[in-house]
């Protein structure tokens, strides 16, 4: 090979390896920017498989399928109406189904969310929690 194609060869890979870091983005760069990034609102669907082990105990006892509803709940409250959230449950090969449409989190909504995740976990390991 000619050394100066060797050279601009190993010029452009040493370019390329020190531009690249530039234009990565991790995930929640998506959310960060909200509107003013974007020019739409983040649509987020949750989804839960509430299968079989939905009811497993976790190391502490407590089941698997509420420390899911209570992170959320906790996460639900913080919320700004910047963000769109719904909620699916999903049973393995059963199908699923929408437990809560994507909604803008605004103050009527959220409160509504957080009362669905309050009834889910009351409704925890009944027939109306699948």
């Amino acid at each position: 090979m000619n050394p100066i194609i060797r050279k601009l060869a190993a010029a452009a890979a040493l370019a390329a390896t020190l531009v690249s870091p530039l234009g990565h983005a991790d995930d929640i760069d998506l959310y960060t920017g909200g509107e003013a990034a974007t020019g739409a609102q983040a649509n987020v669907l949750i989804v839960l498989d509430s299968s079989a082990n939905w009811n497993a105990n976790l190391a502490d006892g407590v089941e698997r399928g509420k420390t899911e509803l209570i992170a959320l709940q906790a996460i639900a409250k913080t919320l700004g109406d910047n963000i769109n959230v719904g909620l699916a449950l999903a049973s393995g090969n059963q199908g699923g189904h929408i437990r809560f449409a994507i909604r803008e989190m605004n103050n009527t909504n959220r409160p509504v969310f957080i009362n669905m995740l309050n009834q889910a976990q009351t409704d925890f390991g009944t027939a109306s929690d699948r």
